[in-house]
C-alpha cells in the first residue's frame, strides 16, 4: 500500500463500520504516550471507498494509513483493515 491507492474497509469483527483515529504521527509519539488512543475523528463503513494520503509506520504501535474518505474524514487505519480496491490485501 502507498500513498495514491484506493483502499476498502474490509469485515472488521462483527461490526460494519469503525472508527477513524488521528494518526500518531502528527505529532511526536512520546507526546501522545499518556493517551491510550488519539482523538476520535469520525467513522468510514465496510466497503466505503478510502483515498491512502500516508502511509503511517511508527516505531511504536501498530502500522496503519492516513486515509481520506467521501465525507472527508481525514484519519488513521490499521492496515489490517484494510484492502486495495482490486481484492488483494493491502500491505505496507
Amino acid at each position: 500500500m502507498k500513498p495514491g491507492d484506493l483502499v476498502v474497509l474490509g469485515k472488521v469483527g462483527r461490526v460494519n463500520s469503525m472508527v477513524l483515529w488521528a494518526t500518531w504521527n502528527d505529532v511526536d509519539y512520546s507526546a501522545q504516550e499518556a493517551k491510550f488512543w488519539p482523538a476520535i475523528i469520525g467513522h468510514i463503513k465496510k466497503g466505503e471507498v478510502a483515498l491512502v494520503l500516508e502511509v503511517c509506520m511508527p516505531n511504536v504501535g501498530p502500522r496503519g494509513a492516513k486515509i481520506c474518505a467521501p465525507r472527508n474524514i481525514i484519519g488513521w487505519i490499521n492496515c489490517r483493515c484494510l484492502k486495495k480496491l482490486d481484492g488483494d490485501p493491502a500491505e505496507t
